[in-house]
């Protein structure tokens, strides 16, 4: 997971999330520290591929309801 954070790091740092302002103007204005990045939740690794995606969108879509001002970042 570190190495998600670096690149998101990296692509604020450059400007590269513009299509995120107010996350880039956060970083931008006030720099690293004062964002965090955390893991909520972690799956139990399995052999069934299907079932991991099915878990995941099931996650995402629940982690959304909790926080409805959190922007998801792709990378």
């Amino acid at each position: 997971m570190e190495k998600v954070k670096d690149r998101i790091f990296f692509r604020l740092s450059v400007g590269a999330l513009a299509t995120i302002p107010t996350l880039q103007t956060t970083f931008t204005r006030y720099g690293e520290e004062s964002l965090y990045f955390e893991v909520v939740q972690v799956l139990p690794k399995t052999e069934d591929e299907t079932s991991i995606d099915e878990d995941l969108a099931i996650l995402l879509q629940l982690q959304k309801e909790n926080f409805p001002d959190a922007k998801e970042i792709q990378v």
